[in-house]
């Protein structure tokens, strides 16, 4: 399950470094609009970062995991809310991007794995 939750985790930060640097380099909004995109790309990279950290460091790894917990739990909500706005932004231009869909739901699965892997370790870990 490691190796799978590593993969996703690749897959996603690809992914959010190129929307994040797409976002930069063109511009297709406001600058409030194009922050979000960037912050939350950075973020979803952030928390590729710290599941790879994770996955090859044995040492202190307690706040690494309350860290990731609450990553993958971002993760869940990042893809979900991608999800919507793919779908609502398809109704509204009708041009739906499929490719998003994918992506999103590559979040939302490494999110999930994450919290599972996490709580099947047997660690005492919750967000708060």
């Amino acid at each position: 399950m490691k190796r799978l939750i590593l993969v996703f985790a690749t897959f996603t930060i690809l992914s959010a470094l190129l929307v994040g640097i797409h976002s930069l380099l063109v511009d297709e909004g406001s600058p409030s609009w194009i922050t979000t995109k960037v912050v939350i790309s950075a973020s979803i990279v952030g928390i590729g970062i710290l599941t790879w950290r994770h996955a090859h460091t044995r040492v202190s790894r307690n706040v690494i995991e309350q860290l990731l917990l609450v990553g993958a739990m971002s993760l869940l909500l990042f893809g979900a809310a991608g999800i919507v706005w793919t779908f609502y932004l398809a109704e509204v231009t009708g041009d739906f991007e499929a490719w998003v869909v994918f992506v999103n739901l590559a979040m939302i699965s490494q999110g999930v794995l994450t919290i599972w892997h996490l709580w099947s370790e047997g660690h005492k870990i919750s967000p708060v």
